[in-house]
């Protein structure tokens, strides 16, 4: 499950209800990506007891959008911070 947060005092009072959280984030060359079903790589953090415990560089295998959150799934993330999820230009589809 990637859960998502409106504020930043949510976010870490979540964090610290827990022991233990894994945090991906889409990442290329030591920055947030800006488009995460194009992203190539996330940099993933674990928490515990509100701190950073380690971090690794996990690969997309070229996979995108929707095989990309059975990947954060397979590898029990529970937030995903990215620059944008996409979205529709223009009024297409809204009446």
């Amino acid at each position: 499950m990637v859960l998502c947060y409106y504020s930043k005092t949510d976010f870490f009072n979540s964090v610290t209800e827990r022991d233990m959280m894994k945090i991906a984030v889409t990442y290329d060359n030591g920055n947030v990506f800006q488009h995460f079903g194009r992203t190539e790589s996330f940099k993933v953090y674990e928490i515990e007891d509100g701190k950073v415990v380690s971090s690794e560089v996990i690969g997309s295998d070229g996979i995108g959008h929707g095989a990309l959150a059975g990947l954060l799934a397979g590898h029990d993330i529970q937030v995903l911070i990215c620059g944008g999820l996409g979205g529709r230009r223009g009024s297409r589809g809204v009446s």
